[in-house]
């Protein structure tokens, strides 16, 4: 008879603690509930893509930065090569004629005709490779400011007017980021294409392919988007692109 009470109050502590169990599984809900209902997790989603955003942003001024590094160094060093003699013994070869005013004198004069333009050549300004680099620095400054329509403007009229110049393939990647940036998933795409195609593309394609595969994303085409990401890793194992997309493969 005493083993019936004992009973009992154990039904009613099991009782208790699933009631209570169910108040705090209740209660949880309700915060998650809360919590999605007030837009915390689209803002806290959204400053993600932000924070994601910038560090591309900040990836790609220091890879600009780097690249015109190397192109200063690699002009200072064209320009001291061609400044240096062939060798040592050209300068200080005793035998080699001197060159006096009397000697000079001796040599027959050469009548130096000006070179008129053509029809052609006035038709053909020259490339301001000044102002494609001006250009290009102020779109890119635009894009830093979160000034994407700005910077849109300033690409086109770089990719329009400098097909062949040194910062085509950097116009056309900024381009298609901007594009994306302002939701337009195709343009993007087809930007990322054109510098796909370019023949100097290749330093910027697997940047490229990762964000054309990005657009596929978000445009709801996840077939499309997984291929493109298997792409990257494929054909560009050892770049941080490459290890970006993997993680996504899984």
């Amino acid at each position: 008879m005493l083993q019936r009470p004992f009973a009992v109050v154990a039904l009613c502590a099991l009782m208790a603690s699933a009631a209570h169990a169910d108040a705090l599984l209740e209660a949880r809900l309700t915060r998650i509930e809360q919590t999605l209902s007030s837009g915390l997790l689209y803002d806290t989603l959204q400053r993600l893509d932000r924070l994601e955003q910038e560090n591309r942003m900040l990836k790609g001024l220091v890879e600009q930065l780097s690249f015109q590094l190397q192109s200063l160094s690699a002009r200072a060093s064209s320009v001291g090569e061609a400044a240096l003699p062939a060798s040592i013994e050209s300068v200080t070869d005793l035998n080699s004629p001197l060159v006096t005013m009397d000697n000079v004198g001796d040599k027959p004069q050469v009548e130096v005709k000006p070179v008129l333009p053509t029809s052609e050549t006035a038709a053909a300004p020259a490339v301001s490779s000044a102002d494609e680099y001006a250009r290009y620095e102020s779109a890119f400054e635009a894009m830093k400011r979160g000034q994407y329509r700005d910077a849109l403007s300033v690409f086109a009229s770089i990719i329009q007017d400098y097909p062949n110049g040194d910062k085509i393939v950097d116009s056309l990647y900024w381009q298609g980021e901007a594009f994306y940036l302002v939701g337009e998933y195709d343009r993007s795409i087809e930007s990322m294409d054109t510098l796909l195609a370019h023949p100097n593309g290749g330093r910027r394609a697997a940047d490229a392919m990762l964000r054309k595969a990005f657009s596929l994303r978000e445009k709801g085409d996840n077939s499309a988007f997984k291929a493109a990401i298997a792409d990257v890793v494929a054909q560009y194992p050892d770049t941080a692109a490459a290890r970006q997309a993997a993680e996504y493969l899984n």
